[in-house]
Formats: C-alpha cells, sequence, structure tokens
C-alpha cells in the first residue's frame, strides 16, 4: 500500500501509481485497488459522453450514494462509500500505465469534484510568480504552449487537471491534480530532445508523460484564464471573454462524476460565477503552428503586463 497525493487529497493504492507524487502523510482520504478481470455485460448507464466519431468515451451511472464510471474496452471504476473507495474492474488485461492514466486523468478528478473542490480540465503554467490556466477542447493545444512555456523558462505545474480555492475575498489560489505533462509524438519531439525516454501514457494513446516531480504540490495565486480559441491564419489575437460566454467556457472544463446531482452543480455553478468575478478570462486565437509560439508567449506575457 502506497499513498500518493492527487489535489489536497490522499490516495491509498493497492497498485503502484508512479506518475503521483508520494504522500508525507500518514493517513488517507481515498483508497483504490484493482480487482480481477471481468466481461462487460451490458451495464446500467444513466448517461454517456462521446467522441468525434459517435463512439462512446465515458458512461456514468448512479445508484443510490454509489456511482460507475465505464470506459468502453478498457475497464469499468465503481466509486463508494461516500466517493472514497475506487475499484477498477478491467475489461482486458490491462498493462498499469493505462489503469493509472484512466485513474488520474479521468476518475480522480471526478472524485475530486464530489468533494467539494472546484476542478477544471485545464494547463497551468506560473509566470513570475503568478499562475495561468489554458483551457481548451482536447486537441486545442493546451499541453503543446504549456510545453512552449515551460522550455522558455516559466514554471510547469501541469497540463490537464487543476484544483481551485478561494484565498481572501479577492484572488483564487490554484495547482495542478498532479504534476507532468503529456505530449503526442510532434510535439514532444519539437520540445524535447530526449523525447524517447519518456514512458508512454497508455496502450490506448500516443502520448508520452513527461514528469515534473520536483513541482508536487504547488500551488500560486491564479491571475489570468485563457481559453483557446479554435485555430486562425492571421495575428495572434487575445480578447476579453466575459459573461455568459465565459461561464460556458469553463463549464465546458469541468469534471462531474454525475450530471444528475442538482447540490453540487449548484455549489459548481457558484464556484463558476465566482472566478469570472474574480479572475479576467480572455479568448487566444493564434495559427497552430510552431513557428508562431513565440509570438503566442509574447502575447500571453504582454497581456499579464497590462
Amino acid at each position: 500500500m502506497s499513498l500518493h497525493a492527487f489535489g489536497d487529497l490522499v490516495l491509498a493504492s493497492q497498485v503502484p501509481l508512479p506518475a503521483l507524487p508520494i504522500s508525507r502523510e500518514t493517513r488517507s482520504d481515498l483508497s483504490f485497488r484493482v480487482k480481477a478481470v471481468a466481461p462487460y455485460r451490458g451495464r446500467r448507464w444513466d448517461h454517456h459522453w462521446y467522441l468525434p466519431g459517435g463512439a462512446v468515451s465515458l458512461s456514468c451511472a448512479r445508484f443510490g450514494e454509489d456511482y460507475r464510471l465505464g470506459f468502453p474496452g478498457s475497464a469499468t471504476f465503481e466509486i463508494r462509500d461516500e466517493a472514497t473507495a475506487v475499484e477498477c474492474i478491467p475489461e482486458r488485461s490491462l498493462p498499469a500505465n493505462t489503469v493509472e492514466h484512466l485513474l488520474i486523468d479521468q476518475v480522480l478528478p471526478r472524485v475530486l469534484t464530489h468533494h467539494g473542490r472546484l476542478v477544471l480540465h485545464a494547463g497551468c503554467v506560473g509566470i513570475d510568480g503568478r499562475a495561468v490556466l489554458l483551457l481548451g477542447e482536447s486537441g486545442a493545444g493546451k499541453s503543446t504552449l504549456c510545453a512552449s512555456l515551460a522550455t522558455f523558462g516559466h514554471v510547469l505545474l501541469g497540463d490537464d487537471g487543476v484544483w481551485l480555492r478561494r484565498v481572501g475575498a479577492g484572488s483564487f489560489e490554484v495547482a495542478a491534480t498532479y504534476p507532468g505533462l503529456r505530449l503526442r509524438p510532434e510535439p514532444l519531439a519539437f520540445h524535447y530532445r530526449e523525447a524517447g525516454a519518456f514512458d508512454p501514457v497508455a496502450d490506448t494513446s500516443d502520448k508520452r508523460r513527461v514528469p515534473t516531480p520536483e513541482l508536487a504540490g504547488a500551488r500560486l495565486p491564479l491571475h489570468r484564464v485563457y481559453v483557446l480559441a479554435a485555430p486562425g491564419t492571421g495575428s495572434v489575437r487575445v480578447g476579453p471573454l466575459r459573461g455568459a460566454d465565459a461561464f460556458v467556457a469553463l463549464l465546458s472544463a469541468t469534471f462531474q462524476l454525475h450530471l444528475d446531482d442538482p447540490g453540487r452543480a449548484s455549489a459548481m455553478f457558484d464556484g463558476l460565477g465566482d472566478l469570472i468575478d474574480t479572475v479576467p478570462v480572455r479568448t487566444l486565437a493564434y495559427p497552430r503552428t510552431y513557428d508562431r509560439l513565440p509570438e503566442v508567449r509574447e502575447a500571453i506575457l504582454d497581456d499579464l503586463a497590462v
């Protein structure tokens, strides 16, 4: 049994989780174990999330105070005991890195939200002691931009999940749910000479995991939120995003264990509204070519200086 930090919670795991930092705590908030392989038997689902091609990427179901998350062709995760016990039931012989990927990139962010934290699917970089968040749909370029900023001297906290909390009357603090960076082969080779030394994220992805363990647990005041717009062909542009547009952009980046939970949904909406009222939200539009990344970095720095 090993103890790991995930956000501000401590996870006791029966299997190794090398991507997560080791916790120095002696107590745990959550437990995780992997059960025997079991075939999928048409379990009941309440909601589905879909890939662009129409295939189901994730399903969820609720049974009283227990929950189930399903990843077709890979595994089902059961969340019990007031979301303090997580069990993985593989549908096939899953590599350890695939189990870890599903757990830390999909399941635990939702469990963290269930425990009352505000969690966003976003990259996070520290610039001059202040954090900026990068939001966008899958494939929008968050990780590539995080890598670009990090390789030019800024502090990479994480590129996938962040949790936020209000500190005082006029500020938010942000930290990565776990440290690290996930990149596809092309941007990985562009930003890192030792690209081949990094481990694959999962057997279902061509991404590789770039660790940053020295930054585990770092928390910074949040200064800006940038929502990556659809790729453009012209100049790099930064503009304000306000009101309902900002709310929808942030809401689309949230994690939820189940969609039918009015109390937790209301608390999440309040948190998002509070965040929009406190931290400037911007749109960031730029051509997705490597030669334009210096302009993007400069545009972010110029905006932070305003």
